[in-house]
């Protein structure tokens, strides 16, 4: 069983059609949940980025793995293994398209970072950036006579959000910088994030042009997943591969006096999609509620592998997923 790790940064699962949204955000990645295992009730307990992430690669919570900020340790704690690397000793060709570096490079037989211009006041392709090197790694894995791991990391929707062309205001048609709207005055008020604001958001004053700008990111995304997934299908590796679509946290608008950022343990910081996909071997158009959280990934990546065991090896906090998803519970 080859496996497709795709992790979308910064995606509140609450924004996505397929759990619910009212606007159209996510057509393809709606596509993949009506394929497989949708969990409604996805947790990430631990934010922000490398904790999160470090979170989902082990098994561990950060309180065996003490990865709990992006600075407070230079390591996992000793005798914590990340899952490339378990999969690596089992025979797995791996690689990753993801830019965090670290110890998340432990186990790639590739590791490739990709690149993008960063200007917080112009649209940027970042997914494309991605996809280049993805794409590549894909060929590659196909090539293997050996299965795969594949972990792909895209960046958007994270803050700033700048969607490009055609994908840019497809949510907004108003005019965000009418003197009447006061909405983003808060916002412009942070002692910590106003100076960024004014520069990302110049003149801007209805709240709703960033909020739909995020999601119009998550439209663009999902479509640079849609270019990922057709190659898939197109080298015939469909049937073959466990495909795993999550996040590592998601993001508040205005929530909690919070804006455009992940800080805090609120529903809209930690309720983040999880969709599982493979023909034949996932059941389809499932929705199931139930938590599971951010620690479940690598024993339920090792379950669908064929060695389950290997979970409590590595002494994992978490618990693989596959038998809710096979018993179809909590419908």
């Amino acid at each position: 069983m080859n496996v497709l790790l795709i992790v979308i940064d910064t995606l509140r699962a609450d924004h996505l059609s397929c759990y619910g949204y009212p606007r159209l955000t996510s057509p393809y990645i709606d596509r993949i949940a009506s394929e497989g295992t949708l969990f409604r009730e996805m947790i990430a307990p631990h934010i922000p980025t490398q904790p999160s992430f470090t979170t989902m690669m082990t098994g561990h919570d950060p309180l065996s793995h003490q990865i709990v900020s992006h600075a407070s340790k230079h390591e996992p704690a000793d005798g914590i293994r990340m899952i490339a690397e378990i999969l690596s000793d089992l025979g797995y060709h791996t690689a990753a398209a993801d830019t965090i570096g670290r110890w998340f490079e432990r186990g790639f037989a590739e590791y490739r970072r990709y690149a993008w211009v960063s200007d917080q006041t112009a649209p940027q392709r970042k997914a494309e950036a991605v996809n280049e090197v993805a794409l590549d790694l894909l060929n590659g894995c196909a090539a293997q006579d050996k299965p795969w791991f594949l972990f792909v990391h895209y960046w958007d929707p994270h803050t700033p959000y700048l969607p490009p062309d055609p994908f840019h205001r497809v949510f907004y048609r108003g005019d965000e910088k009418d003197p009447a709207h006061t909405s983003l005055e808060p916002a412009f008020a942070s002692e910590e994030f106003g100076d960024y604001f004014r520069a990302w958001l110049p003149g801007v004053t209805d709240l709703e042009y960033p909020i739909a700008e995020y999601d119009a990111s998550i439209a663009y995304v999902d479509c640079a997943v849609a270019h990922l997934m057709t190659r898939l299908g197109e080298l015939g590796l469909d049937e073959d591969t466990l495909v795993m679509l999550t996040a590592d946290h998601g993001e508040t608008m205005d929530e909690h006096g919070c804006y455009f950022d992940h800080h805090g343990l609120y529903d809209a910081n930690v309720h983040i999609p999880l969709i599982l996909r493979c023909p034949g071997t996932v059941p389809n158009a499932q929705r199931l509620g139930g938590q599971v959280a951010m620690y479940d990934l690598a024993p339920t990546i090792l379950d669908y592998a064929g060695h389950a065991e290997r979970a409590a090896d590595a002494g994992m906090f978490g618990r693989s997923v596959k038998s809710l998803a096979d018993r179809g519970s909590h419908k």
